[in-house]
């Protein structure tokens, strides 16, 4: 179940709401940082002959590199990026290509922002991931059992990174042009991908109860729910102490429907979401509810300049 995303990102959404103007210091380019939540990033086909990819969790984080001295070099800044996919592939690989690298690196053409609030990195190092075909087991009826990994080679090549960043909204917009190639298919895509962070989730909540015949091996779909398997606005408090034996557990199920209202800065203490305070994502900024990702995005396929 995705769940919205609080905790860290609601203080840094006060924060970023405070900002007495002018009189703040220019800071230095800077990232939504990825060890706390990711960005959500929207994909734009730019003309692509592979299957769309719509959009994907985004990690940054930016450091200095080390210097001769092998101390922080403070004249220059860096970002490493890497998509939630990627991640996937590098964690979740039965085996990986010895060459497989998950994120990609790119150098700030400044460490404080220009005079527009970009901090800009012109091009970064593909990220590059390949696992080899492994073979299923096992398997009856004669067929041929499903392999335990497909083969996967899949570029990404990141360019054009931009990152706004002012006191009030510190690196929690970014954009930038991805080539993304896929060997296995034998096919490349281009977007333009818009990101925001944090990453907040807006998929409407429900309770389900899988009412069989069997629970346990026909559960019901959420997202498409059968009367005869599936109960809707089940009582969690009615559940017996051994409903998890049979299966039929009263549960707080996305309903693959997007909810607005979770994208907005107000509480939500209703029931099932029992939330106690806003989105967290900047109200300097126009965010809507994707129906696709289920996920509040920003209004619009650009940064939003909401500081001048």
């Amino acid at each position: 179940m995705k769940t919205r995303i609080l905790g860290m990102a609601i203080g840094l959404g006060a924060l970023w709401a405070w900002s007495p103007g002018c009189s703040q210091p220019k800071p230095e380019c800077n990232v939504g940082t990825a060890s706390a939540y990711p960005y959500i990033a929207k994909f734009i086909p730019q003309g692509t002959d592979c299957a769309a990819i719509t959009g994907d969790y985004v990690g940054m984080q930016v450091y200095n590199p080390a210097s001769a001295d092998n101390t922080p070099d403070l004249s220059s800044k860096q970002v490493a990026l890497q998509t939630g996919t990627a991640g996937d592939y590098l964690h979740n690989a039965i085996e990986l290509d010895d060459t497989s690298v998950a994120y990609s690196i790119g150098t700030f053409s400044a460490v404080e922002p220009d005079d527009s609030n970009m901090c800009s990195v012109a091009t970064l190092t593909p990220a590059h991931m390949v696992l080899p075909l492994v073979p299923g087991e096992g398997g009856g009826g004669g067929g041929t059992p499903a392999p335990a990994q497909v083969p996967v080679d899949v570029e990404y090549r990141w360019s054009n990174l931009q990152i706004y960043v002012t006191p009030a909204n510190l690196g929690n917009q970014a954009e930038a042009d991805l080539t993304f190639a896929d060997a296995e298919a034998d096919c490349t895509a281009n977007y333009h991908v818009v990101m925001l962070w944090p990453a907040v989730s807006c998929q409407e909540l429900d309770y389900f109860r899988s009412i069989g015949p069997d629970p346990l091996n026909e559960p019901c779909d959420p997202c498409d729910p059968d009367p005869a398997l599936c109960e809707v606005g089940c009582n969690p408090a009615e559940d017996s102490e051994t409903c998890e034996d049979d299966g039929d557990c009263c549960e707080i199920l996305g309903t693959c429907r997007p909810f607005p209202a979770l994208c907005d800065g107000e509480p939500d203490p209703q029931l099932p979401y029992e939330l106690p305070a806003g989105s967290g994502i900047s109200p300097d900024l126009r965010v809507v509810c994707d129906p696709t990702l289920l996920h509040c995005v920003l209004d619009g396929d650009a940064i939003q300049r909401p500081d001048g």
